[in-house]
């Protein structure tokens, strides 16, 4: 399908759960080379395309069949990457958990922010991962896991 159509996207969506209920897994391998070269040598439309390929049409997929997938007993998703291991740069996500910020704060207004972490401790985590020393790739590194060690 044309993951440009986000109505084609939520009618998936749809269509999964009405016909399955729920959905185990799903694998997200659609991309765009977009153009190769400095960004300002990519016209507009070129550049709108692969955004909407490349990021905006995961994030409708995630919406779309979430439902279906929080109905599984053990819900997957595989986001694929073209980044080259050979190459020296290190992408991993870090997962910070609930922070004493004002936006969570807004958020979730019953909860009480000194059981949570300050900005300042997480960054002194996050800041790790830009380290020269820091080896892993691939990873998700949970805040709360790493500080407990």
């Amino acid at each position: 399908m044309d993951l440009k159509d986000t109505k084609g996207i939520e009618t998936l969506g749809k269509i999964i759960a009405e016909k399955f209920g729920k959905l185990d897994g799903f694998v997200a391998n659609a991309g765009l080379l977009g153009t190769l070269g400095p960004l300002e040598t990519c016209g507009p439309r070129s550049f709108e395309e692969t955004i909407q390929v490349n990021l905006t049409a995961n994030a409708h997929l995630i919406r779309a069949l979430g439902p279906s997938l929080h109905r599984a007993e053990n819900p997957r998703a595989v986001f694929v990457t073209s980044e080259s291991e050979k190459m020296a740069l290190r992408v991993n996500l870090f997962d910070p958990g609930a922070v004493r910020t004002g936006m969570r704060a807004e958020a979730m207004p019953g909860e009480d922010p000194m059981t949570l972490p300050t900005p300042e401790d997480v960054a002194k985590e996050l800041v790790k991962l830009v380290a020269p020393e820091e080896t892993r790739t691939g990873a998700r590194v949970v805040y709360r896991e790493v500080a407990a060690n």
